[in-house]
This record gives structure tokens, C-alpha cells and sequence, in this order.
């Protein structure tokens, strides 16, 4: 249901709509606690906006952990990602809390200055949940930048003697003696990878990484990645050699 949308990944599409939307409700949900007078005109637009931001946070979420499935799970990210839709509803929780709570103001009665002192505590608690929320917007949507750009950007310039490096043929025996966290080796379709500066940087954790140490990977590589231009591509960097016959 939430993999994907006409052949193109969900999570993407949805995650730009969210980290829009709710930074934005975040700052009208200040401005209304700010402001009474705007908080009568605009007031239910705040509220539906920061609605439509727990949706999209909550299939933001779920998209994303069917991402994860094909493409590795960035752990970081994930973490971060999974109080999204908390966070969201907490915005919206807030803010309708402080607008219902305001309109009873309108009926005058002797209850009016407990609602009055209950209204300016409410502003005061969406002030502080929406500044909350849209920091912890940012970092959900660094994470995320992190782990598809990261190690793409960070990536080292071609070395001149490159085209040499993998030239050089290694037997799956000398690929075995590369086994450790510190010094990981593996081979895949034929060709031979130093992994070990892609353990910290791999979206999905170092621990698939490190089963591939020592072996010839081609098979986990394949059933994980199979046809992805982005890791196939992340893989080219890490390439010594060749493996030997």
C-alpha cells in the first residue's frame, strides 16, 4: 500500500509534502498563540493544516519502512523518523486544544477568566510544541538528506592510478584474509571491494557489510540491490581489483 505510487517510490513524494506542511503549521500555530486576532480569522486553517501534517507524517513513516525493505534500513533516519507522526499529532493536539478552548471565551459566562488563564497557558504550550516539532522536523529531513546524499557527495576524487588499482586480480582466498570490521574485503560480480571506510556511511547499518567480509557477496548483493542504479553506483568507489580465476 505504501511502497510506491505510478512505478516511482512513495516515501520521497510524501516526505517533501511533510517537511513543507508542518514547519509551516509550526510557525501559523506560533502566530495564532501570538495573536488573538488571527487566531479568530485563521485559526481552523492552522488546525486543518497541521491535520493534513499528521497525515503526511504518518504515511511519510510507513512508505518509508517499505523503502527500507528494498534499499536497507538508514538507522538514524529511522529513529528519528518513526516519532514523526507523534510529533505531528502533538502539533495538532495543541493547537486545536488552544482554539476550542478560546471560542468558549465567547460565552461570557463566570467561567471566563479560568478559560482566559487556561487559553494564555495553552498559547504558551503551542509556542514551545511547535518550535519543538519543526526542529525536529529539520533533523528528521537532515538525517534523511544524510543518508541518500551523504556518502554520494562525500565521495572521494579518481585517483590518477585508479584505472592500475583495478587492474590487479585477487584470488577469493586472498579476499578471505580481509575479514575483520578494520579491514573488510568482498567480492562481487567479479570484482573485488574494500568496504571498510562503507561500513559507518551504509544507509542500512554496518551490519550487512560486515556479513559480506570475506566472502564472495555477489548473491546478498544481488537480493538486496538487484537492479538499483544508487548502491550499485555507491560500490564503484570501494573497487581494488578483479577476482582471479
Amino acid at each position: 500500500m505504501f511502497e510506491s505510487i505510478n512505478g516511482l517510490p512513495l516515501h520521497p513524494l510524501v516526505v517533501h509534502g511533510a517537511v513543507v506542511i508542518i514547519p509551516l503549521a509550526c510557525i501559523a500555530a506560533i502566530v495564532i498563540a501570538v495573536k488573538r486576532s488571527w487566531r479568530r480569522t485563521l485559526g481552523w486553517w492552522v488546525m486543518g493544516l497541521s491535520g493534513l501534517g499528521v497525515i503526511l507524517a504518518f504515511v511519510a513513516k510507513e512508505s518509508g519502512e517499505a523503502l527500507a525493505q528494498v534499499v536497507g534500513n538508514p538507522t538514524a533516519h529511522a529513529a528519528l523518523g518513526d516519532s514523526f507522526p507523534l510529533l505531528a499529532s502533538a502539533l495538532f493536539v495543541v493547537t486545536t486544544a488552544l482554539l476550542v478552548t478560546d471560542r468558549a471565551l465567547d460565552s461570557h459566562d463566570d467561567s471566563a477568566r479560568k478559560q482566559s488563564v487556561a487559553v494564555s497557558v495553552l498559547a504558551v504550550v503551542t509556542v514551545v510544541v511547535a518550535a519543538g516539532v519543526a526542529v525536529q522536523t529539520f533533523r528528521v529531513g537532515e538525517s534523511g538528506a544524510e543518508a541518500v546524499w551523504g556518502a554520494t557527495l562525500s565521495a572521494p576524487a579518481p585517483q590518477e592510478n585508479s584505472t592500475s588499482k583495478a587492474s590487479t586480480a585477487f584470488t577469493l582466498a586472498q579476499v578471505s584474509t580481509h575479514n575483520s570490521t578494520a579491514d573488510c574485503w568482498t567480492a562481487i560480480d567479479g570484482s573485488v571491494y574494500n568496504l571498510t571506510a562503507w561500513e559507518s556511511e551504509h544507509p542500512g547499518g554496518i551490519s550487512p557489510i560486515v556479513a559480506l567480509c570475506d566472502t564472495d557477496g555477489t548473491e546478498a548483493f544481488t537480493n538486496q540491490h538487484g537492479g538499483q542504479a544508487q548502491p550499485a553506483q555507491a560500490l564503484t568507489r570501494f573497487k581494488v581489483g578483479t577476482l582471479a580465476p
